[in-house]
């Protein structure tokens, strides 16, 4: 997920012709762990869950435009210059124009880019895990094929293996095919397509679709599958590791 839609609100950047003087007075580049945001900004960021999680219900597309105003509102709130653990009222290290824009040296604006696609990256981390991670009930991997109970909870709790990670056009696709339809179905026609030959051809169609995307929007939908694909590896380990429920007989 690239950097491009998280800075507004800040003014636009400018890589223009000044006097450059490294980028060690600005955030550094780096990979926060778990539980990283504290105090306001742990507020902030839990203000906005509820909005998050009823976009997650909409649709895939719907969730990161919400993630993309929540990043664009976060770093209104706190200046991308500044590390995660600064106080508040701390001014930015940036230099400003009479309109406010920031005066940035091309190394700068580079560096800019990648604090903010990083940050965005975190925050989404911090959302999916609050807004997906639910209790996963206990079961047996080695269960009968012939038990009627085994197959009733394989049916209502999925397979134990971890599903098949989709590719980025795969998921970009399925949330949007349906603005898509229309185009597919007319060339389809046109081509004089045979039926059983519909979703294939449709996968091509996607896929064709996908690489006329941007670089960066490109690379927000590998990184959400990858996301989907850790999680989904997350909850399976969670499951497997809850201890097993007692048989009725020990329980009493």
């Amino acid at each position: 997920m690239g950097p491009s839609n998280a800075d507004e609100g800040q003014g636009t950047s400018m890589s223009v012709d000044v006097q450059p003087h490294g980028i060690d007075h600005l955030a550094p580049l780096v990979t926060l762990k778990k539980n990283w945001a504290k105090g306001e900004r742990q507020a902030f960021l839990t203000s906005h869950l509820d909005t998050y999680k009823d976009a997650c219900l909409v649709s895939r597309v719907s969730s990161t435009q919400a993630l993309d105003k929540i990043v664009n509102a976060y770093f209104v709130k706190f200046h991308w210059s500044l590390p995660h653990t600064s106080l508040p009222g701390v001014p930015p290290p940036v230099r400003f124009d009479g309109d406010g824009f920031e005066m940035l040296s091309a190394e700068e604006a580079a560096h800019k880019g990648q604090v903010i696609g990083a940050m965005k990256k975190t925050i989404y981390k911090w959302y999916n895990h609050r807004a997906k991670a639910a209790p996963a009930l206990p079961r047996s991997k080695s269960a009968k094929k012939d038990d009627p109970i085994a197959i009733l909870l394989h049916r209502l709790l999925g397979d134990p293996s971890p599903p098949k990670r989709r590719a980025g056009w795969e998921a970009w696709g399925k949330d949007n095919f349906q603005l898509l339809k229309g185009k597919f179905d007319a060339e389809f026609e046109a081509a004089n397509g045979l039926e059983k030959n519909r979703v294939k051809e449709c996968n091509k169609f996607k896929r064709q679709e996908f690489a006329k995307l941007s670089e960066d929007e490109k690379e927000k939908w590998s990184e959400v599958v990858r996301l989907e694909w850790e999680e989904a590896k997350r909850l399976i380990e969670e499951r497997d590791t809850t201890p097993r429920l007692l048989e009725p007989a020990d329980a009493q």
